[in-house]
């Protein structure tokens, strides 16, 4: 069993609005892959589809777990953050300290927070597997998507998926997004686009061919609000994920500073929710 979902001080009951979709073809596949997908449907399968909101007021904690998806090729997941709300004095920290983290998780290998060094942010990490990293700049208004390990066919895009059910899926690295801004604000992120750039390499020596991507964070009443979708391209990117909140502000015992948020994860077609 993995860890408990964290409680929320206020917010919306989830309810199911989504259902796994069809998996096609499986009659065409080797024993090794029907292996390969009915263990994925015995770690994460008998459940419907639902989209989760969170939302919590005077929160403390460093780590939060939102959910964990199990996703088929074309799957989806749609990330929104409509609310955070920091209330911290203006910093010179040079590293990032809050933000998303997307983990695949490989089997067998189930690791909990309260195992991990309390200092320790996990956006500072380096891997050679599979993670996302999702660091917010409240400064720059910017979001800076780092990729770790071998994720080729794993799409990330600024904005919601859109509605229409022909184009579900289809990752467009284009894509508008539309961060609510502040009026009298001047720096407005208008610069909304993925912006691919080629990483340095990673100061441990880690192998890893990555790319850097950098979102539009929105600005609103002393909040900052931002929205994307991950699209699952390939089968080598199939596999559970995990998706987490950090606040690394909060990581040093006594230093605890209170944060509002309010989030929204949905999986699209082509998953199982663990």
């Amino acid at each position: 069993a993995g860890p408990e979902a964290p409680e929320a001080v206020s917010g919306e009951e989830v309810a199911p609005e989504m259902a796994v979709s069809e998996r096609r073809g499986l009659a065409l596949r080797s024993p090794a892959e029907w292996g390969h997908r009915l263990l994925l449907l015995l770690l994460l399968g008998g459940c419907s589809g639902r989209i989760h909101r969170l939302t919590l007021t005077g929160e403390k904690r460093a780590d939060i777990q939102l959910n964990s998806f199990g996703f088929y090729t074309n799957g989806s997941l749609e990330v929104d953050l409509s609310l955070l709300r920091l209330g911290l004095p203006e910093t010179e920290e040079k590293a990032p300290l809050v933000g998303f983290s997307l983990t695949r998780v490989r089997s067998g290998s189930i690791r909990s927070y309260s195992s991990q060094d309390s200092h320790d942010c996990p956006l500072w990490k380096n891997s050679s597997n599979s993670l996302v990293l999702f660091l917010i700049n409240t400064k720059d208004l910017q979001v800076q998507v780092r990729k770790y390990g071998e994720q080729k066919k794993l799409f990330i895009s600024p904005g919601l998926l859109p509605q229409e059910p022909s184009e579900l899926g289809l990752p467009k690295s284009e894509h508008a997004i539309t961060p609510k801004v502040d009026s009298g604000t001047t720096t407005a992120p208008n610069k909304a686009k993925l912006k691919p750039t080629m990483s340095q390499g990673d100061q441990q020596g880690v192998s890893r061919k990555d790319q850097e991507l950098v979102l539009g964070l929105g600005h609103l009443n002393n909040s900052y609000n931002f929205s994307f979708h991950v699209v699952i391209g390939s089968r080598a990117e199939e596999g559970q994920y995990n998706l987490n909140f950090h606040n690394c502000y909060n990581s040093v015992p006594g230093r605890e500073q209170p944060f509002d948020i309010t989030v929204r994860a949905g999986a699209g077609s082509g998953f199982t929710e663990h």
